[in-house]
């Protein structure tokens, strides 16, 4: 499985440190803009998942903030299933985002990232 993360530094001009806080946008410009990076980052995934004969690409990991854009996540994935034959997922965070996505039905699977962690 292919299973890019965006992993951030902290981002000056939107107080964003991890992933699931994304879409804190004030304009359907800056909305356009994002989209449109992440469709060119994950359209090039896609590619390289089809070239090395990954079984499933996980779409989204995380990406809580920007789950009620459903259009353009619909648009996204049709562009990946142009270039790409395999399974889809999305890597969902446990805190709800599994079951919150008005879209699921575009994956062929859906993930739940869990963290479990034990005292020793």
């Amino acid at each position: 499985m292919m299973k890019p993360h965006i992993d951030l530094s902290k981002e000056p001009n939107y107080d964003v440190v991890w992933r699931g806080d994304i879409g804190g946008f004030n304009n359907e410009e800056d909305w356009k803009k994002w989209f449109a990076s992440y469709e060119k980052m994950i359209v090039k995934y896609a590619r390289l998942s089809e070239e090395l004969k990954c079984e499933i690409l996980s779409v989204s990991c995380e990406l809580i903030n920007v789950n009620h854009r459903e259009q353009e996540w619909r648009d996204i994935i049709r562009k990946i299933r142009e270039v790409y034959s395999g399974k889809l997922v999305s890597s969902a965070n446990h805190s709800g985002e599994e079951v919150s996505k008005n879209w699921l039905d575009a994956f062929d699977y859906i993930g739940v990232m869990l963290i479990i962690c034990q005292e020793i």
